[in-house]
């Protein structure tokens, strides 16, 4: 059996509709944490052995349960948290009730926060995964994953080896269970990569202890990593991109994978890492797009303005029948007059199709500047003035 499995570029199978980042608008990257969270959540009871609970995790597939108590949230109970009594050999960590190994109080949030800002208060409070709700009530729960899932149309045309961590925390194949689970509590990491004759020959992870040493009640002391290990390893090399990494790593129900080059390890990319990266090109993505719609704004206006103006004088060439100052002409000089013959020129009328026109295009530039503020934010982003230029409130919206 193979002990790596280099994933290959699939970047041709993406799919043809998707877009750049740079096109997208508001609404994509308002995305609401409503729109992408599990609403069938896994929950246990504080009462219940740990070793319950890790048990219906396993079943299910979830890294999580969150401990409900008389329909209110109370607790939740991770992978993580099993680790540390691993690391400590607890023998006693799998018959300990839930409320006593649980993480408490919980964060959480509403089901309307945009994604974005879920994402960041994961990454201040060094978790990934938040209970939704309205403080009582369980609605859902938002992970990392479904965030990334929700936002594959907007990753960045960037390669792994942008994003990857290059410290990769090592273990012998010969270490126990527990002496790694020290490791990765200590420096707050979710995995090791386990190496046999200076090669990479698998990975484990916080999943692997709860499945594979604590659910069947192996003693983690005496459990050599290479029995609880995954393998083949799944591999990159660096200059994949993020894109396709995050869709396989998906695919492959995995949140991790190791950076290879010339058969050497030199990195390791996970979920976090390209949520950190998705985010920062988000935010630059938002910023540029406010910049583009206060300029918009203010071309907007600017031209707004100068189209009353116009507007203005057009009117008062249409609606006056003595010479007006569009014309230059003196008053009471009638068409065709020496004195208008002589200037070359007689007032404007009504019917003059030179005005007729200007009329239309003033008409037709106010439509296109209306449209250009649809287009731009929903809502109108110029003021709308009168005929002498003037600032006039504009119409509700219904």
């Amino acid at each position: 059996m193979k002990d790596t499995t280099e994933i290959q570029d699939f970047a041709a199978t993406t799919a043809p509709g998707m877009r750049s980042p740079v096109l997208l608008g508001f609404g994509d990257a308002d995305l609401k944490v409503k729109d992408v969270m599990t609403d069938n959540v896994v929950c246990a009871v504080p009462s219940e052995t740990v070793l319950s609970a890790i048990k219906r995790m396993s079943e299910h597939g979830v890294s999580c349960v969150v401990v409900v108590d008389d329909g209110t949230v109370v607790g939740i109970l991770t992978e993580r948290d099993v680790l540390r009594g691993v690391a400590t050999e607890s023998r006693d960590t799998t018959r300990s009730k839930v409320a006593e190994k649980m993480s408490s109080p919980v964060a959480s949030i509403t089901s309307d926060v945009p994604v974005l800002e879920a994402s960041e208060i994961m990454r201040s409070k060094g978790i990934k995964r938040l209970v939704v709700g309205d403080g009582k009530r369980l609605f859902g729960l938002v992970t990392q994953t479904d965030i990334t899932r929700g936002l594959t149309s907007l990753w960045p045309s960037k390669d792994i080896v942008d994003i990857m961590s290059t410290n990769v925390v090592t273990v012998n194949v010969s270490v126990t269970v527990a002496q790694a689970a020290r490791i990765m509590s200590s420096r707050n990491i979710s995995c090791v990569v386990v190496m046999h004759r200076d090669e990479a020959a698998g990975i484990m992870t916080e999943k692997d202890v709860l499945k594979r040493v604590v659910a069947l009640h192996r003693d983690p002391g005496t459990t050599p990593v290479a029995e609880v290990m995954s393998r083949p390893l799944v591999t990159s090399p660096p200059d994949h991109s993020i894109l396709c990494i995050s869709r396989m790593m998906d695919r492959m129900r995995i949140h991790r994978l190791v950076v290879k080059e010339n058969k050497q390890v030199c990195g390791i990319v996970s979920q976090t890492d390209i949520l950190d990266a998705l985010r920062t090109e988000l935010e630059n993505i938002r910023e540029a797009q406010l910049r583009r719609r206060s300029e918009a704004s203010q071309l907007t206006n600017s031209t707004g303005k100068n189209l009353s103006s116009i507007e203005s004088l057009v009117r008062e060439a249409l609606g006056t029948p003595e010479l007006s100052m569009l014309t230059g002409v003196r008053e009471n000089a009638p068409c065709g007059s020496l004195t208008s013959m002589s200037r070359g020129y007689c007032p404007a009328t009504a019917g003059d199709p030179i005005l007729t026109s200007l009329q239309d295009l003033i008409s037709e530039s106010r439509s296109n500047l209306e449209r250009i503020s649809r287009m731009l934010g929903g809502t109108p982003l110029i003021e709308s003035f009168d005929s002498a230029g003037r600032s006039t409130p504009a119409p509700p919206r219904h």
